[in-house]
């Protein structure tokens, strides 16, 4: 093969051609996201049981799940948390399991048997898993402007409307919605008027429940003779409900509903969970990607809807972009892009000066060709171009050219000694095949244990080792292919009588004084080999001294410009107190001038924007986080 190439220019110009275009195929349909996809361990389920103690739900509801979820192999650990109406029952499954999908299949079922022996005013347990993992890929808050007052009933329609939409962009997995507000419709009746009727309280609930097949909610209905009416079942309205007959006589008269009582729409109250954006109170909309598509292509049909959407808004609303992956994947990729420039050029550079500007030239191919080719793997193998696959891309980088230098400087040297090109590479290619073979094995097969670690922690570092073993093994093949023979014919064949020739495109090659110093070393390191052995030494010795000095960290911090924080208020606390301590802690926060703003999320966990956050504390009224957005390009230990 390497005789067809050398001597059909044509062939590799065709294969240097193919390369070029499927790497940029592969670049251009590569999946683009922030993190590696993972596997849902972690979820929880939801029981209400509307007016229970925390006693009571714990004896009545988590109890019973976490013992008929302990009957699941799958299930690692379970941990409840009772509290006043409502059942949270977290679940985490073993890390060895390798099919998930199939376990949660399995708890479903479990709760499925499970819900036969809970009360009969118990709520059939909800579970959730996709939703609390993984971070959000864009979130977007409706927001009033500044000096309009936005109708609750107004902000949620809206806010539906863009969920809605979101929801069927294409490559949209799911969408959750925050703070958004709950109508009810209130029906106020005076109690002397429906006494002089002889109606009673009761019989007034009893008509409206047997006309709307849904009922209404139980616990905002306890407010004297108020009587909230969710907009649900049959009743579709207020004029509906106000032609709700209560009375009528053999003569064809009839008391309706509206004679006797007010009807109005307002907010449900108490609310259960809310959200304010600059301070005002607001809805948000977070979305979520599809793995199997790219962000760049989703963010831009998201963002054509967006526009379409922001054309039909009242003028008191407005689309604010809180968080968007896309801003952080551009920087990843961007780090990827400018550390394979400035490797290229100090490869080249160096290159340059060691062993002339002729050898700099193949080897600096072997850089962009290696990557296109990685690219164009990750089509069949469906790798991403996430945070791990480019720190393995980076990584390698370093790596990669050896091969190249090894192979140039080889064929160079046989050139130099008067052997014909073609001699000179096969020479070259038959020397190096099994050492290059080796060394790169070697480092393979350092990197194939990331790939097989399994559990979350293996498919968190599966792709980082996959792209060090792909750049490494096409380095190789590239290195024994097309560089020697690029090299053959570029290469400048130097006569071996004349010691300035061979020296002549290299700079510092035919300088004395950095050889005479590295000669002088040597010798030295001869003379003495104790001195040179305890010099040696005391380098490692150094080395682990330091390291015990050093801080231990699985990963970096996230170069992030922003973070959240928590705040949980005892357990009776209601979403109305917990709100006015999250606004104290917002104000706190806001006389730094590093923070450009603060979103609070009252009674729901906000949306995620790190793989790292996970929504375990959802549905609770004394609990809120704030998302600190920052005008500096990182959060510092200081400021936090």
């Amino acid at each position: 093969m390497i005789r067809r190439l050398y001597d059909d220019p044509r062939l590799v110009i065709l294969v240097l051609l193919l390369i070029l275009v499927g790497g940029t195929i592969g670049f251009v349909t590569r999946r683009t996201t922030e993190d590696p996809e993972s596997r849902v361990r972690w979820g929880y389920v939801t029981t209400r049981l509307p007016g229970a103690e925390p006693l009571e739900v714990e004896s009545l509801i988590s109890e019973p799940i976490e013992r008929t979820l302990r009957e699941a192999r799958s299930v690692r650990s379970t941990e409840s948390s009772s509290l006043r109406g409502v059942s949270l029952v977290f679940i985490r499954l073993s890390d060895s399991e390798s099919n998930v999908n199939q376990a949660w299949s399995v708890v479903q079922d479990k709760l499925s048997e499970v819900a036969s022996i809970l009360p009969d005013r118990a709520s059939v347990p909800v579970l959730n898993y996709e939703e609390i993992w993984g971070a959000h890929s864009r979130v977007i808050a409706l927001v009033p402007r500044e000096g309009h007052d936005v109708a609750p009933g107004t902000l949620a329609r809206w806010a539906k409307e863009l969920d809605s939409r979101m929801s069927f962009v294409e490559g949209t997995q799911f969408t959750q919605t925050f703070g958004i507000p709950k109508e009810e419709i209130v029906v106020e009746i005076d109690e002397e008027t429906i006494a002089a009727l002889k109606l009673t309280v009761e019989e007034v609930g009893y008509r409206i429940r047997a006309r709307d097949s849904e009922g209404f909610d139980a616990t905002s209905q306890m407010q004297g003779l108020t009587m909230p009416v969710s907009l649900v079942g049959d009743i579709d309205g207020m004029d509906h409900l106000r032609q709700l007959v209560l009375r009528g006589d053999e003569s064809g008269r009839q008391l309706h509903l509206g004679d006797v009582a007010t009807i109005q729409r307002e907010e449900r109250s108490p609310r259960d969970q809310s959200v304010l954006v600059r301070g005002r109170p607001s809805a948000v909309v977070a979305t979520r990607m599809d793995e199997s598509y790219s962000i760049d292509a989703w963010a831009q049909r998201q963002a054509i809807e967006l526009a379409k959407f922001e054309e039909l808004l009242p003028s008191e609303l407005a689309i604010e972009i809180l968080f968007s992956q896309k801003l952080y994947t551009d920087r990843r990729a961007a780090s990827l892009y400018s550390n394979l420039g400035m490797g290229l050029v100090m490869v080249v550079v160096v290159i340059w000066l060691m062993m002339g500007w002729r050898a700099a030239i193949p080897i600096g191919m072997s850089l962009p060709l290696t990557l296109g080719l990685v690219f164009l793997a990750m089509m069949p193998f469906g790798i991403s171009l996430h945070q791990m696959s480019i720190a393995g891309m980076i990584l390698a980088l370093g790596m990669l050219v050896d091969n190249s230098i090894i192979v140039v400087d080889d064929v160079q040297q046989n050139l130099r000694r008067g052997v014909p090109r073609f001699e000179a590479l096969r020479q070259t290619v038959e020397k190096m095949t099994v050492p290059l073979a080796a060394s790169n094995l070697t480092t393979v097969l350092g990197f194939i244990p990331v790939m097989l670690i399994g559990g979350p922690t293996g498919e968190f570092m599966e792709e980082f080792g996959w792209s060090v073993i792909a750049s490494l093994l096409i380095s190789m093949l590239l290195s024994l292919t097309v560089i020697p023979v690029f090299a053959a014919w570029w290469l400048k064949a130097s006569d071996p009588r004349d010691s300035k020739s061979i020296h002549a495109e290299s700079p510092l090659a035919s300088g004395r004084f950095w050889k005479q110093g590295y000669y002088w070393l040597l010798r030295r390191a001869l003379d003495f080999p104790l001195s040179n052995l305890v010099v040696s030494s005391l380098i490692p010795i150094f080395g682990f001294v330091v390291a015990a000095s050093l801080k231990e960290q699985f990963f970096p911090s996230a170069e992030r410009d922003h973070f959240h924080f928590s705040i949980r208020l005892p357990t009776p606390a209601s979403v109305q107190e917990t709100e006015r301590v999250a606004i104290a802690a917002r104000e706190l926060v806001m006389k730094h001038p590093e923070v450009q703003d603060v979103t609070l999320f009252v009674g729901k966990a906000s949306p995620k924007l790190h793989y790292s956050m996970v929504a375990l504390e959802d549905d609770r009224p004394n609990y809120a986080q704030g998302l600190v957005q920052l005008n500096v390009p990182m959060v510092s230990n200081e400021l936090v």
